[in-house]
Formats: structure tokens, sequence, C-alpha cells
């Protein structure tokens, strides 16, 4: 992945600086438990998130952003229907018969759908605020690739 963040103009001091900015965030939620024992699944999953979020998309989120909640609970229910509908993988007449396999089928459906909504947005607005002189995130870095292959377009 580095490799692919250099060969697009984007470095490992980026990456760092990411890292470390979200580290200091979650070193304050951590601080804020004085202590007291707590389930940092979720905090944890936010953050690992959160620095590929400002990489790929140039945004970081909140951990209650409900945009960031429902991103990060696709990604929890797409290995939960994953799991249920992969026979459908080796049959797939069986996405056709009603039952649990079609319920978690349809939803891997609905939430690609919504996924790829999401991001042709998110690519949208990096077309309408995109800057050559400034690589803000991985989706400038393809831009910007882009651009250079057909400067016509």
């Amino acid at each position: 992945m580095l490799q692919t963040f250099r060969d697009l103009g984007m470095g490992k001091s980026k990456l760092q600086d990411r890292i470390l900015d979200e580290a200091e965030y979650l070193t304050n939620i951590f601080a804020k438990h004085d202590g007291r024992p707590f389930n940092p699944l979720a905090t944890l999953m936010s953050s690992v998130s959160n620095v590929v979020s400002t990489l790929c998309f140039g945004k970081r989120f909140d951990h209650d952003d409900p945009e960031f909640v429902q991103m990060l609970a696709n990604v929890q229910n797409t290995s939960v229907y994953l799991s249920q509908a992969g026979p459908v993988q080796s049959y797939p007449i069986l996405r056709f018969f009603p039952g649990s396999i079609r319920t978690a089928w349809k939803a891997l459906i609905r939430i690609g759908e919504n996924n790829t909504a999401a991001m042709k947005a998110n690519v949208q607005e990096h077309r309408r605020s995109y800057d050559p002189n400034e690589t803000r995130d991985y989706i400038d870095a393809v831009l910007h690739k882009q651009r250079e292959e057909s400067p016509a377009e």
C-alpha cells in the first residue's frame, strides 16, 4: 500500500502524520476513562477506519458521526452477510430461493449500492474541488494520475 501511495505522489510522512493524529485522539479517549475498564473495540475500529478514511478521502470523522457509524456498521454487516450468503458464490440460483440466504444476499446488494453511491459522491466532490498543486488524499492522487495520462479530460 505504501508503494502505491508513493507511486501516486503520497509518501510515508503523510501516512505517519495521519496515524499520529488519530493516535493522539485515541489517547485522549482512553484518558477520559481515568483507568476504569471499558471495551475499546468500537473506539479502536473507529480510529483505524479514520486513518484509512483520511488517507483515501481526506476526511476524518467524529466517532459518533452518523455517516461514519453507518459506514462502520456496513463493514461489520458485510462480513456477517457474506458468511450467510456464501453458498450463492457456488450456487448462484440460491439467491432466488426464499430464506436467510436470499435475505443476506439482498442485504449485501443494498450495502454495495449504498457504498457505491457514497463513493461516487465523494469522487464527484473531489473532482469539483480538485487542485493539481495539492494532493490531499488518495482520490486526489488518482485524479492527478488520470489527468497526467489523459490531459484532454
